[in-house]
């Protein structure tokens, strides 16, 4: 599950995509109505102390 800043949450889960790991979220709507489809990121671990346990997103892509 991830939540986003305006408050929409979705179901989410971290998948290995041919080695790469990546971050796929299901289809959902935003705090202000926007329907916004299931996507992927692919994302790898922060590099910093500071942000440990987060991890870095790149661009999304659009999964049908």
């Amino acid at each position: 599950m991830v939540t986003f800043s305006d408050g929409a949450s979705a179901a989410a889960e971290i998948v290995d995509d041919g080695g790469k790991l990546a971050l796929v979220v299901e289809a959902y709507t935003t705090g202000a109505g926007t329907v916004i489809p299931r996507k992927m990121w692919f994302v790898s671990a922060s590099e910093t102390e500071a942000a440990e346990g987060w991890l870095k997103v790149g661009r999304a892509v659009v999964l049908e």
